[in-house]
C-alpha cells in the first residue's frame, strides 16, 4: 500500500481500497481502508462482518467525502432538502439493515482478533510441510482471514488436487478447490469487450487499445489452479483448528510423491 500510495501521489490518482474481504485487517500499524483516498467494504452475508448484502464506501478526502452521501442518495442533499445538483443512483440501506451493521461493527474486534488468530494458527502449523504453500502474511500486518488458502505444488503430490480436497473433507475438513472459475479477463464479458449494450466505447473511441482476449497472467492462473480453501471464522476453537491441521499433514503424507 505504501509503493501504491507513492504511485497515486506523484501522478495524481485516486487510490480506491477494495476492503471487501477485510474487515480488521491492519496494514502495519493502520486499519486498511485509511491509507488510499477511498475505502470499499463489503457487507454480503460471507463477510466477517454482514448485515445480509450490499456495503460501505468511505473517504476522508476533504472533496470526496461530503459527495459519497449525494451519490448513494439520488443526488439529493441532506443539508439542502430538495435541491439536486447532480443525477446518482440509490444506494440507500434499510434502517433494519443498518441496525445489524451497526450491532455487527460492535463485535469487530473480536471478530479480528479470532480470525487472525486462528488463521496464524493454521500458517504455524503448516509451515515447512513439503509441497504446501500456506497463506502469505507479512508479520507487520494483520490478516483476518476471510478464509484461509494455501496452495499445492502439484509435482509434489501422488493426485490431483480435486483429489486432495476430497480426502481433506472426508478428515472433516471444511475445504474446496480454487476460488473462482477463471481470472477475471477469462470472463464472457472481458473476452468480448461488451461492457455497455455489447460494445466499449472508450475502445471505440481510440482511448485504448487494450485486448482482454488476448491478456495472460501465468500467476494469476497457476493460483487459481492450485489454490485450496478453508473455512474460517470466530466461532472456531483452537483445537479445531488443530484438526485442520493435522488433516492437512495427514492428507500431504498420504499423497506424498
Amino acid at each position: 500500500m505504501d509503493e501504491l500510495k507513492v504511485i497515486a501521489d506523484k501522478h495524481k490518482l485516486i487510490l480506491i481500497e477494495d476492503c471487501a474481504q477485510a474487515w480488521g485487517a491492519r496494514y502495519r500499524d493502520k486499519p486498511v481502508g485509511t491509507i488510499g483516498h477511498v475505502a470499499c467494504f463489503s457487507l454480503q452475508q460471507t463477510k466477517q462482518i454482514t448485515c445480509g448484502d450490499g456495503g460501505i464506501v468511505g473517504s476522508s478526502d476533504e472533496h470526496i467525502g461530503p459527495l459519497l452521501q449525494r451519490y448513494g442518495d439520488k443526488g439529493a442533499s441532506r443539508t439542502h432538502p430538495g435541491l439536486q445538483t447532480i443525477f446518482a443512483t440509490n444506494y440507500r440501506m434499510t434502517e433494519l439493515q443498518a441496525g445489524f451493521a451497526a450491532a455487527q461493527l460492535s463485535r469487530l474486534d473480536h471478530i479480528a482478533e479470532a480470525r487472525s488468530h486462528f488463521g496464524n494458527m493454521l500458517n504455524e502449523k503448516l509451515a515447512g510441510l513439503p509441497g504446501i504453500e500456506p497463506h502469505g502474511v507479512d508479520s507487520a500486518d494483520r490478516a483476518t482471514y476471510w478464509f484461509f488458502m494455501f496452495r499445492i505444488a502439484p509435482t509434489k503430490f501422488k493426485c490431483d488436487r480435486a483429489k486432495f480436497v476430497k480426502a481433506l473433507v472426508a478428515e472433516g475438513v471444511q475445504a474446496s478447490a480454487g476460488y473462482i472459475p477463471v481470472a477475471l479477463y477469462g470472463n464472457p464479458i472481458f473476452q468480448k469487450h461488451g461492457f455497455f449494450a455489447g460494445r466499449w466505447p472508450v475502445k471505440e473511441l481510440g482511448l485504448t487499445t487494450m485486448d482482454y482476449a488476448s491478456v495472460s497472467l501465468s500467476e494469476t492462473e497457476k493460483i487459481l489452479k492450485t489454490g485450496i480453501r478453508i473455512v474460517i471464522n470466530e466461532n472456531m476453537t483452537d483445537s479445531y483448528m488443530t484438526s485442520v491441521a493435522d488433516a492437512v499433514r495427514k492428507v500431504a503424507h498420504h499423497y506424498a510423491a
